[in-house]
């Protein structure tokens, strides 16, 4: 076991053998995630818990897992209110239970592809 003292972000190598990635059309569920007006959420970053417990010590990474993440986003409408949470039980109701975020732990590698166009996928190299 490594001690990381820091990542980077790597557009140009979209290496996935820290067993982390931001972006890309492929994510850790059997369909995709929509927000509460149907449209697809965006995949954020994806990790193989076990690949990234190979190579750093996260006590509460669960062992057997694999997570992704995702989130609204629109790059013609203001998306920030329905995918932040300041702590009013109106904006937990209607956007973060309602599906304007999604995260997904699953105890299966099954991957679905991205019906929106993704963000680029880019690896995550972990430096020790």
């Amino acid at each position: 076991m490594y001690k990381v003292t820091r990542f980077t972000v790597d557009p140009d190598d979209p290496n996935q053998d820290s067993g982390m990635w931001i972006g890309g059309e492929t994510a850790y569920v059997s369909d995709w995630p929509l927000n509460p007006e149907g449209q697809p959420l965006l995949h954020l970053f994806s990790i193989n818990c076990n690949t990234l417990s190979q190579q750093v010590h996260i006590p509460s990474l669960p062992k057997d897992k694999y997570i992704s993440v995702f989130s609204t986003y629109s790059a013609y409408e203001y998306f920030l209110d329905q995918v932040t949470y300041t702590g009013d039980e109106l904006e937990w109701n209607e956007n973060i239970v309602a599906g304007c975020t999604y995260v997904s732990v699953s105890s299966h590698p099954l991957t679905s592809v991205c019906p929106v166009p993704p963000i680029p996928l880019s690896g995550v190299r972990l430096i020790v």
